[in-house]
């Protein structure tokens, strides 16, 4: 996103661009009124890069970057269970997945919808206008004074336990890829959190998407490693049982997909409005869904079927020893190359939480650095991350117990509460009740899924 200064508080009109069906619109974005003193120095004179249109004129990021930032925040640590998940679930767990792909993919969108208000032109058209900018901002619309800040805190929370995983992930791996290198565990967590500390010096979302490019690239080699390791022995294929169903196995790989979608509702809101063509919003959410949901499917059954009862936690351990370890390799990239992208969220959300006791975290502009007090306490969050890494070794389970109590707030809950608060005069009834039954299915479902993910995560403690 290129960065503009504030320059005004008063409405203003981005260019012109096509909707789907051809008819030229404009969108028009409400500023709001001036800030009262205690926001003031929130809002004049520092740079906020992912403040949404109400502070810039429009997006730099083509649709194709875009959908990587998408495909980073989902295509996330949680892939290295997937075949795990198959195994756990059966076919109930393909079932489960292909529905929450279909509802997160809805649920993406009516997010982003909820920036937009509908308004009437004197001549009768339509045109949508953007009257919020972040996550936080639609929660205030639907419950004042705590909505946004309750989005805040538990997207912040999320956020920074996601970025504890990503450096506790490549420790993890790097020991049992060079288990004879001498250095534990522990030592590797450290140096990975080194190796990513550079990241603070990141500033816009369009420098995170060439490196959102790189991790999802770095993804897909991993998984067509373990998808052509499995052709390479389909004769060898064991016999596997897809109908083996018991509760708490299936809420296990329930709460494994959950973590899936974790974190891409933190950026929906900065990923649109930093596109060039947001018109082209919604047709990049479908084919990055379809696309991911296709791939995932076909590793996971391929991973299933290659190592049957033998699939492991992690699909890391069930390759053999040898050049195949290139897979833990691909792994460690991607989790350092989306870490920066946690962090830079994590920022942001403190920002807007605006403790009040903390300069701003941001430059004037995109292109100066932040002041020396916001480099030490990005360097602080850092350090706050690989403390959270060391102190919580049971990466599996905390990822399952992760998506288990967030993933149903902030994926499917609230984007339908709001949306259904905010559009229920525009919406159709099976919109309506669509709508319903996600909540419903995420109320259940969460709950299950935190009581069994609890379950395992104490034991994982006290056998």
């Amino acid at each position: 996103m290129e960065a503009i200064k504030l320059k005004s508080m008063n409405s203003t009109t981005v260019p012109k661009e096509k909707t789907q069906n051809g008819v030229l619109n404009h969108i028009e974005l409400y500023q709001g009124p001036p800030p009262d003193e205690d926001e003031e120095r929130y809002n004049v004179g520092a740079y906020h890069p992912l403040d949404g249109d109400l502070k810039t004129q429009a997006g730099t990021s083509s649709t194709w970057l875009a959908a990587w930032n998408v495909a980073n925040c989902i295509q996330g640590a949680g892939i290295l269970s997937l075949p795990y998940a198959v195994k756990e679930g059966g076919y109930a767990a393909i079932i489960t997945h292909l529905m929450l792909t279909a509802f997160g993919c809805y649920t993406c969108k009516i997010l982003a919808n909820c920036l937009y208000e509908t308004e009437t032109n004197e001549d009768g058209t339509t045109r949508q206008v953007r009257v919020r900018s972040s996550y936080a901002d639609i929660g205030d619309a639907c419950w004042k004074n705590w909505g946004g800040r309750f989005i805040n805190y538990v997207q912040l929370i999320d956020l920074i336990a996601v970025a504890a995983l990503y450096l506790e992930l490549p420790g993890f791996l790097m020991t049992d890829a060079f288990p004879n290198a001498g250095i534990s565990q522990l030592a590797w967590t450290v140096i990975t959190a080194f190796v990513v500390l550079p990241s603070i010096f990141l500033r816009t979302l369009t420098m995170i998407a060439w490196l959102s490019m790189l991790a999802v690239v770095a993804y897909f080699v991993m998984a067509a490693c373990v998808v052509g390791y499995g052709i390479s022995i389909a004769t060898e294929w064991k016999a596997v049982s897809w109908q083996h169903f018991t509760l708490e196995t299936f809420m296990v790989s329930f709460g494994l997909t959950l973590f899936h979608y974790d974190t891409v509702y933190a950026a929906i809101p900065s990923v649109e409005e930093s596109m060039k063509h947001r018109n082209k919003f919604n047709v990049m959410i479908n084919w990055t869904f379809v696309w991911l949901t296709v791939f995932n499917l076909l590793y996971g059954i391929m991973a299933y079927l290659t190592f049957g009862e033998n699939t492991a936690e992690l699909i890391t351990d069930s390759l053999p020893r040898g050049p195949y370890h290139i897979v833990n390799l691909l792994v460690v990239m991607k989790a350092l190359l989306t870490y920066p992208l946690m962090i830079f969220m994590i920022i942001h959300y403190i920002e807007l939480i605006r403790f009040h006791f903390l300069p701003p975290c941001y430059g004037v502009t995109a292109e100066r650095l932040p002041g020396t007090w916001a480099m030490v306490f990005r360097t602080v969050l850092v350090v706050f991350t690989l403390f959270l890494a060391i102190v919580v070794p049971h990466f599996r389970h905390f990822m399952g117990f992760i998506g288990a109590v967030m993933t149903p707030f902030v994926a499917y809950i609230i984007p339908c509460g709001c949306h259904l608060k905010l559009k229920h005069k525009e919406l159709r009834y099976w919109e309506i009740a669509l709508e319903i039954v996600i909540i419903f299915v995420a109320i259940v479902g969460g709950t299950l899924a935190v009581i069994f993910a609890s379950k395992q995560l104490v034991e994982a403690y006290i056998p």
